[in-house]
């Protein structure tokens, strides 16, 4: 009985902090966004509230470095409980957390250029290895033929997030582009885990 129990908990696991991951994804940048002057999530990057200077900058980076160790305690519970995901795609969806930590510790310079200080710097590499980690990560769970049979919307999830984060960089609406690109993301993990609690 007490085995039962615990399968049925830790199979359980995966979807509620899947489930989790993508709440905190979508609070923690609008509570802060509420809470910072002249902010709007539609012109604004996500990393904008944390940057240099704002106002509630330690409440984005713990924020921000909260989610990267969510995403890293979802990945390492999905590979320990089911063999559904390949690992590749783990390691490569583990760059989100990189992301986020990486972008929580390193705040970018005002209005997140993508050149500036050195702190910038290593935010904006942070960054770049999240959608490049999460593209990867989709591309490769298309490519698989459990993966592409329950999801096909999958093929279409790399393109939407690399075109998202290329013309982020110079549009006046990047806030809304980079969110589109986030929502795939989150999506996609709050995805994963729940196909994992039912295979």
């Amino acid at each position: 009985m007490m085995h039962v129990n615990t399968c049925v908990q830790t199979t359980l696991l995966a979807p509620a902090l899947g489930a989790l991951i993508l709440v905190a994804a979508i609070a923690i940048p609008a509570y802060c966004g509420w809470r910072k002057p002249g902010y709007s999530h539609l012109r604004h990057t996500i990393s904008e509230l944390g940057e240099a200077g704002s106002p509630v900058a330690v409440e984005a980076a713990i924020g921000f470095v909260a989610i990267g160790v969510l995403v890293w305690l979802f990945l390492a519970t999905v590979a320990s409980t089911s063999t559904l995901v390949p690992q590749e795609a783990l390691w490569q969806f583990s760059l989100v957390g990189v992301g986020y930590v990486g972008g929580g510790l390193f705040a970018c310079d005002r209005g997140a250029p993508v050149f500036g200080t050195t702190r910038n710097t290593v935010h904006v590499v942070c960054g770049v290895l999240e959608y490049v980690g999460a593209a990867a990560a989709f591309a490769v769970l298309s490519r698989d033929a459990v993966w592409a049979s329950i999801t096909p919307a999958l093929s279409y999830a790399t393109p939407v997030v690399l075109i998202c984060w290329g013309i982020s960089i110079p549009h006046p609406l990047r806030g809304l582009v980079q969110r589109v690109a986030e929502a795939v993301i989150f999506v996609g993990l709050s995805l994963i885990g729940f196909m994992v609690s039912r295979s």
